[in-house]
């Protein structure tokens, strides 16, 4: 397999792993806060200090997560931008000059064409005029 291939590959393999381990991480947040809650509704001896817990918990293990959520970013921005380096970048340029002059030149030789036309000259055998209406 190729570098880049392989380095693809990692690169989805880390966004599966990350996806489940941010959806455990959400799980356990929101079953601990539900347990809070039942706790509190029920006036459970003792739910604010679980309930400060519960919070601490979140606190730590939020701050890593966004950390890592941060740096994952810049890391997948930097790849990204990769794909789009000067050696992918130049023949993309090239090929928009060349449509945008294609287009240029047929549009010049179509006006060519329409004047060539309004003279009561022929037109060329590339073009043919059809009548979306016929002149009264």
């Amino acid at each position: 397999m190729s570098g880049t291939a392989t380095a693809k590959i990692f690169l989805i393999l880390l966004l599966n792993i990350s996806i489940i381990a941010i959806l455990t991480l959400g799980f356990f947040i929101f079953k601990s806060l539900f347990k809070v809650y039942i706790a509190k509704r029920n006036r459970v001896i003792g739910y604010r200090f679980r309930t400060k817990i519960v919070a601490l918990f979140v606190t730590i293990t939020l701050i890593p997560s966004v950390l890592l959520f941060l740096i994952a970013t810049g890391v997948l921005s930097a790849y990204i931008d990769r794909w789009f380096s000067p050696n992918i970048k130049i023949p993309i340029e090239n090929a928009m000059f060349i449509a945008q002059t294609f287009y240029e030149r047929e549009k010049e030789k179509v006006l060519q064409e329409g004047k060539r036309y309004l003279k009561g000259l022929p037109v060329s055998k590339e073009y043919t005029v059809r009548w979306l209406k016929r002149p009264a």
